[in-house]
Parts: C-alpha cells; structure tokens; sequence
C-alpha cells in the first residue's frame, strides 16, 4: 500500500510539472500564430497596394483585402450582398488566438483583431 501512494506521489509530482511547461509551449505557439497572421495580413495589403496603388480606405481595409489573402469568395458574397440581413464571419487569419472574442461593431460582420497601422 505504501508503494501504491509512493508511485501516485510521484506520478503527480511529474504531472505537476508538465503542466507548466505545456501551457508555455501552447502560449508559443499562439504568439507564432498571432505574428504569421500579422505577416499574412501585411503581404496582402502589400499586394492590395501594388495593384491599385492606393492604401484601402480605413474603415474598409479589412473587406479590401479579403481577395489578397485568399478569401475571395467570402469577399464576393460581402460585395454582392448575397445574404441580405446575415452575418458575415471573418477568415481565421484575421482573428488572434491569444485574444477574446468581441463582438463587431458592424453587427453584419464579424470581429477583426488587428488593425491597419
């Protein structure tokens, strides 16, 4: 029996300290998710602006870049209205792991973590 507690005593003491360090290692991981998307974002307005040469407009520049990140359907149906009254999402390359969701100031559209600096 005292071998038993012995064994579970250690048992937890290992998980004890696994935990911290998985925690840390998924903090990481979002951090490296937050800045790809920001350098996502960044080629696609450089691409955006090589195009049209002009900066989007600034309460717009989120749906102006919907084409050059891939997500021109998405940009498509935003544009055409196609579900009149609906809620649009944004593409997961605009939101960051490591922050809460909020809601939208548009209610037709959804939240975007970032903004155009």
């Amino acid at each position: 029996m005292v071998e038993l507690l012995v064994v579970l005593f250690i048992i937890g003491l290992m998980m004890g300290l696994l935990l911290p360090a998985l925690q840390g290692a998924r903090n990481r991981v979002h951090a490296t998710e937050c800045e790809n998307n920001v350098r996502q974002l960044a080629l696609g307005l450089a691409q955006y602006i090589d195009a049209k040469e002009i900066l989007p407009a600034p309460g717009q520049w989120t749906v102006a870049l919907l084409p050059y990140i891939e997500q021109r359907p998405l940009a498509d149906a935003m544009k055409n209205h196609a579900d009149a009254g609906g809620k649009y999402p944004r593409p997961a390359l605009m939101k960051c792991p490591m922050q809460n969701d909020f809601e939208s100031r548009l209610p037709s559209i959804g939240y975007c973590h970032y903004a155009l600096v």
